[in-house]
């Protein structure tokens, strides 16, 4: 083997790693992937919710599990469709499409959680939210808080730091342009 051939298999080896890197990252972070519908509701799936899930949620919910209360219970918030899949403490409280999701069974006074804990809910608000789970969980497009001034954005108050996820996106974008750059020099 020639230099010109030792050359050209490190660049088809490194063009390689750069395509199964780069798909490996949009894998990670695809939405459809990570349990996300790709799709946006439609109109029926945002009246179901609105008509029927949300009021349950805000009756038998958030005096526990809001924004409104200092410290969530359990580390769970249940006034957004983020929140229910991040979850709390003891992990996601919904996996859309799967009726085995933590929040049924803890509506459903199963083995970790009875929820609401004073009394629980009717079969027919059971049948609800397992309709809406089934369903994918439809939830309105959420609004992100974002600051309008300088006054409101301080990112030492925001208790912004730099997370594991954020430095990863970075990678994402170094490595792959590292290795064909070392191919340059």
């Amino acid at each position: 083997m020639t230099i010109i051939d030792l050359s050209k298999r490190r660049q088809m080896r490194c063009i390689t790693f750069t395509v199964v890197f780069l798909y490996a990252a949009f894998c990670i972070h695809c939405p459809t992937v990570v349990g996300q519908s790709a799709t946006k509701p439609t109109v029926e799936e945002i009246d179901f919710f609105e008509s029927k899930v949300r009021p349950l949620l805000v009756q038998h919910c958030y005096e526990c599990h809001s924004g409104k209360v200092k410290k969530p219970k359990g580390g769970l918030r249940v006034d957004g469709r983020s929140h229910l899949l991040a979850g709390g403490d003891t992990g996601p409280a919904i996996e859309p499409g799967n009726q085995d999701s933590l929040f049924l069974d803890a509506i459903g006074y199963g083995d970790l959680y009875q929820m609401p804990p004073k009394t629980k809910l009717t079969q027919q608000k059971i049948n609800i939210f397992k309709q809406w789970v089934k369903m994918g969980a439809p939830w309105p497009q959420e609004k992100t808080d974002v600051p309008t001034t300088v006054a409101d954005f301080d990112m030492a108050k925001s208790g912004f730091r730099r997370s594991p996820a954020s430095l990863s996106i970075g990678m994402y974008l170094i490595i792959p342009f590292a290795c064909l750059n070392k191919l340059r020099v």
